[in-house]
């Protein structure tokens, strides 16, 4: 069963929370993709919401009001059909 923005908002404190972190790793993808000189097929943050639906990825908890998106071990983004080169 594929997971939904509510099974997101179940595993975060608040929507604000899940956002945050949704963007800074979508943000480092972006800085990541630019540095290495790679065109994106698609844009960051649904980079980062496919791999959590497809479980490549996991909402980790860094403490009070702070949460991180974690790719699963052994996955690499850049290693996917997500990037023209």
């Amino acid at each position: 069963m594929r997971k939904t923005i509510d099974d997101l908002l179940a595993m975060c404190d608040s929507r604000y929370v899940l956002v945050d972190a949704i963007s800074r790793k979508a943000r480092k993808i972006a800085d990541e993709a630019e540095i290495r000189g790679l065109s994106l097929t698609d844009k960051p943050v649904n980079i980062v919401l496919n791999s959590l639906f497809d479980g490549n990825a996991e909402i980790k908890n860094k403490g009070e009001d702070e949460m991180e998106i974690v790719f699963a071990d052994g996955f690499n983004i850049f290693d996917k059909a997500v990037i023209e080169k």
